[in-house]
């Protein structure tokens, strides 16, 4: 069966990947790390690699974001899939790419993982000083800087480490929430307050990005396959239920 040939943005219910109601097999194979699957699917010159899933508008993209799957987001880059696309929630893939940062198991490279993939979306345009609070007008730099709340010793290496990133990928510490607070005024109730503040006074930006215009994704078709659904297919070939 040559996939190329089939309608391959569809929706459909697939339990063991619990991400939404219906999702497309490109989400599928995004979510579970099957990256052999996912360049088959890429093939396919129709698919629509931002087509989102059923109710919660996750894209593929975001959700291999928030998986930690890193070679599938190079090739879902490399098709040009909107980094500045929003889930419900208001959630972006970059974001999204920092779903893992705080976990303790395997932190050193569950870490260098998150920060690799945000610095692919940030040279594809995503913008540092994206908006990711509407109702306090917080970026990621002020949200993480605004945490009210005790961490561990290294859940404070983790927060500082993600501050120390975005000062130097180029966020503005200067940046003024909805109530007029910089970064620095934010972080006067932080369990790391001295050194936070320390690094928003001193840290420079050390990464530098160009404007970039990219051509929009290849368009999928709009006619619909005669042909049963394929989802038993791509679960039996590539043993996704397994």
């Amino acid at each position: 069966m040559k996939l190329q040939n089939y309608d391959l943005n569809f929706l459909e219910e697939f339990k063991e990947v619990e991400i939404d109601n219906k999702i497309t097999p490109l989400i599928c194979a995004a979510s579970l790390g099957r990256l052999e699957c996912t360049k088959l699917l890429l093939d396919n010159k129709t698919i629509d690699v931002n087509m989102p899933s059923d109710e919660y508008q996750c894209t593929p993209l975001g959700v291999a974001c928030a998986a930690g799957n890193l070679e599938i987001v190079r090739l879902l880059l490399e098709r040009n899939a909107d980094v500045n696309k929003r889930a419900n929630f208001e959630q972006l893939p970059l974001t999204l790419c920092f779903t893992r940062f705080h976990e303790e198991v395997n932190a050193y490279e569950n870490q260098l993982i998150c920060m690799k993939m945000a610095e692919m979306l940030l040279q594809r345009g995503a913008d540092i000083d994206v908006v990711v609070d509407e109702d306090k007008g917080h970026t990621l730099l002020m949200q993480y800087c605004a945490t009210k709340i005790q961490l561990s010793e290294t859940q404070r290496r983790a927060n500082k480490k993600l501050v120390q990133f975005f000062l130097a990928h180029g966020a503005n510490p200067e940046r003024k929430s909805k109530k007029g607070k910089t970064a620095v005024e934010l972080a006067e109730k932080h369990c790391n307050k001295a050194e936070i503040q320390e690094l928003l006074r001193s840290e420079k930006q050390s990464y530098f990005y160009e404007s970039r215009y990219f051509q929009p994704s290849l368009p999928f078709t709009d006619e619909k396959s005669s042909e049963p659904s394929l989802w038993n297919f791509f679960c039996g070939k590539f043993r996704w239920c397994s």
